[in-house]
């Protein structure tokens, strides 16, 4: 998957395509997101962001498709591949997440229904925090 996002990071990087306003996050984003919401969760009071995810919000990051520009300043739009791993389940799968910083909503592109909530509200919670 993450090979795939690299592909359409390129080709936007290369001006192939004319969506400036995207920027493209690897699978492992929603594992960083995903860590921050717990220790957030923990203790909302001193709970400080950490530095990766601030050089996220600033297009330091990723490595391979740093773009310096900053979310909902120069992006409206981030993509990024997420595995719905449910335990005990068959139902294990990729989808594909759209997260649109201005109108502040979250898109998820699944091709199977399913409960997937619980994953969403991680990025609700932590996105408006990178800004």
């Amino acid at each position: 998957m993450d090979a795939t996002t690299y592909i359409w990071r390129e080709k936007i990087t290369l001006r192939r395509w004319k969506p400036y306003r995207v920027s493209f996050m690897p699978a492992y984003f929603f594992l960083q997101i995903q860590k921050a919401y717990l220790l957030f969760m923990g203790n909302k009071r001193s709970y400080e962001l950490a530095e990766i995810l601030l050089a996220y919000g600033r297009g330091e990051l990723p490595p391979h498709g740093w773009t310096n520009k900053i979310w909902g300043v120069d992006v409206d739009l981030l993509y990024f591949p997420q595995f719905f791993n449910t335990m005990f389940s068959a139902k294990n799968h990729w989808v594909s997440v759209c997260v649109n910083i201005i109108e502040k909503a979250i898109e998820v592109f699944d091709s199977s229904t399913g409960r997937n909530m619980q994953y969403l509200e991680k990025l609700g919670v932590m996105i408006p925090r990178i800004e």
